[in-house]
């Protein structure tokens, strides 16, 4: 599967949080666990399963957050 080669990353300000985007399990508890409620969380790392290189996710409630794909 694709996903195991691509790389979710997940930026908070100054920091970032890197994993594979095949791991949707552990990319939603992570995504959880920094303040999105669990459906949103689930979605994004269901998102990145299928995501192309270069995707960004948009989402509002989390301002600060920034997830793409590389």
């Amino acid at each position: 599967m694709k996903s195991e080669y691509l790389t979710l990353v997940i930026n908070i300000g100054n920091a970032n949080h890197y994993c594979s985007c095949g791991d949707e399990e552990n990319n939603a508890e992570y995504l959880n666990g920094i303040g999105f409620p669990w459906e949103e969380a689930i979605e994004i790392a269901a998102w990145a399963t299928f995501a192309t290189e270069g995707s960004e996710y948009e989402q509002d409630t989390l301002p600060n957050v920034h997830i793409y794909i590389i």
